[in-house]
């Protein structure tokens, strides 16, 4: 979360890109090389054509702070707050006597538990948003969303799976719904007639 909005971060290697805000506007950028808790890039706007450049420091485990500016001008010399929290920032504890290669070899490990974390994440969203649509029966919400998880890496094994619990689930209620009926529990809205 920061001032500006939620950022979504996806980190490649030394490099990350993602979104923030509302409107989602494109950010983009790589760790500094000489500075490992740095994250310097560019911003742009979704809805217009502003752009800029931003500084980031992981200043603790769950905080960073930055600047950006507008165009090409140093976020460091010329830029305005930006800060925010990071939501699932794992805390990764180094021997105080590293070396550099070491300290890249660990900074791998960690984008890529970070990638894998944001990757399960996205599955999950999916897979939650496939059975709200399932359950509300708009046929063209789940086709959109059984297109969207199998583009995003899910198999069809466990969409099968997810349509099978579901359908469980909603089984559930309607018998659930049947034996209360059968109890006499009384209803006397319009809804019964």
């Amino acid at each position: 979360q920061t001032n500006w909005g939620v950022m979504k971060l996806r980190f490649d290697d030394g490099s990350f890109s993602g979104n923030y805000g509302p409107s989602q506007h494109a950010v983009s950028g790589r760790f500094d090389p000489k500075f490992p808790c740095v994250l310097r890039g560019i911003w742009r706007h979704t809805k217009s054509t502003a752009t800029g450049r931003f500084t980031f420091r992981i200043t603790a485990p769950k905080t960073f702070k930055g600047n950006w500016s507008s165009g090409e001008a140093d976020p460091d010399v010329a830029g305005s707050s930006w800060t925010g929290t990071r939501l699932a920032a794992p805390v990764v504890a180094l021997p105080k006597n590293i070396s550099l290669s070491q300290l890249k070899l660990e900074q791998a490990k960690l984008r890529a538990r970070l990638n894998s974390e944001y990757h399960k994440a996205y599955r999950e969203k999916h897979l939650i948003g496939l059975a709200v649509t399932i359950t509300r029966g708009c046929i063209y919400c789940t086709g959109g969303r059984i297109e969207k998880a199998l583009d995003s890496g899910i198999s069809q094994e466990t969409l099968g799976a997810l349509t099978d619990l579901v359908a469980a689930v909603n089984a559930g209620v309607v018998v659930r719904t049947v034996l209360q009926g059968l109890e006499g529990l009384s209803c006397d809205g319009p809804e019964c007639a």
